[in-house]
């Protein structure tokens, strides 16, 4: 049990793709090679990764974010993805896996751990009320925005470049809301 390193790349990348098979969602982008390294290692890293090897070899990992919840007015620890090979389950290394994210929370100050599982995952399931966490029903909603208003980490990367992002953030909200109105008109009874 390590954190990830650039040379595990790879290999974490080809386990992403079996996890996404695994819970039936869409494949990964053709760029996810070239944007981890950023999110993983860059100046100001997103994500923390932690892998499991068996034999030399990759066999899990688990990725973790810090966020913010609005409703404790506070920064939680998001455990993004929980993954093993299926020879490497029931052996012990996820419970490890979960304890690297409680050791990383401690180190950030940070004092709650949030994650999901698909609700037909019974096994994922099991395994996390082992925990004694508290479960809450929502659903999870995704929307694939447009490339120039997504905001992904090159833009961020950009505005940062540009000497902050306010005027930048100012010009997305305004097309986001522009965007909206227009949609707003085409179908005045929609509602989120």
């Amino acid at each position: 049990m390590r954190s990830v390193t650039p040379s595990d790349l790879a290999g974490l990348v080809g386990l992403i793709h079996a996890h996404t098979e695994y819970e039936r969602a869409p494949r990964p982008p053709s760029t996810l090679a070239d944007s981890l390294p950023v999110l993983l290692f860059g100046d100001e890293p997103r994500l923390h990764g932690f892998v499991a090897e068996i034999d030399d070899r990759l066999a899990g990992y688990a990725t973790f974010s810090v966020e913010v919840s609005t409703w404790r007015g506070d920064f939680f620890l998001h455990l993004d993805c929980l993954y093993l090979d299926e020879g490497a389950r029931g052996l012990g290394i996820g419970p490890q896996l979960v304890e690297r994210g409680y050791a990383l929370a401690a180190g950030l100050g940070v004092t709650e751990l949030q994650w999901q599982t698909p609700e037909w995952n019974v096994d994922a399931i099991r395994f996390y009320d082992r925990f004694g966490a508290t479960r809450s029903r929502k659903e999870r909603y995704t929307l694939d925005l447009p490339a120039g208003e997504s905001g992904r980490g090159e833009r961020l990367g950009e505005e940062r470049a540009e000497g902050g992002g306010a005027a930048t953030a100012e010009r997305r909200t305004l097309a986001l809301g522009a965007r909206s109105a227009r949609d707003n008109a085409v179908d005045p009874g929609r509602h989120g």
